[in-house]
């Protein structure tokens, strides 16, 4: 895709995607799609934005203030190191204090096997942190989560 494609046509390429996928989706404003994935009975949504020639795709996977009894400097140092060992995964931290994951695709170079792979890597940073860093850090998953921060 060029460059100079506007973000509805990447948005229909995208619900295609998503559609050969088989990844239910629902629009959120004019830029966004909405994703989820449920893993250890928590649902983790996702959102896949189109803005200035990229397409983001991002998840928050923990809270805050689901954090309050985590040893940080712990959390962080495994979450660097998994960042800089696993392919396609990466982990970050919003202004809140939220745990994420995300990647960023330049619209002039989306394909359905890019998507893919870098959509792939959402999960994958999930579920190393529901079964590596959650258990190592004694995290309490939240089984009933109220998404505001």
């Amino acid at each position: 895709m060029s460059p100079g494609i506007d973000a509805n046509t990447v948005l229909t390429t995208i619900r295609q995607y998503l559609k050969k996928m088989k990844i239910p989706f629902r629009a959120a404003g004019e830029q966004n799609l909405l994703i989820a994935w449920n893993m250890k009975g928590i649902d983790f949504p996702a959102s896949i934005t189109v803005t200035n020639g990229y397409v983001f795709l991002y998840a928050i996977i923990m809270l805050r203030k689901e954090l309050k009894n985590a040893d940080l400097q712990q959390v962080y140092e495994l979450l660097l190191r998994a960042s800089h060992n696993l392919p396609e995964v990466a982990f970050d931290l919003d202004d809140f204090g939220n745990i994420g994951t995300g990647q960023e695709i330049p619209v002039n170079g989306l394909t359905f096997e890019v998507f893919k792979s870098e959509l792939d890597a959402i999960p994958t940073a999930i579920l190393y942190f529901l079964e590596r860093v959650a258990p190592e850090c004694n995290i309490q998953l939240p089984h009933d989560r109220d998404e505001s921060t």
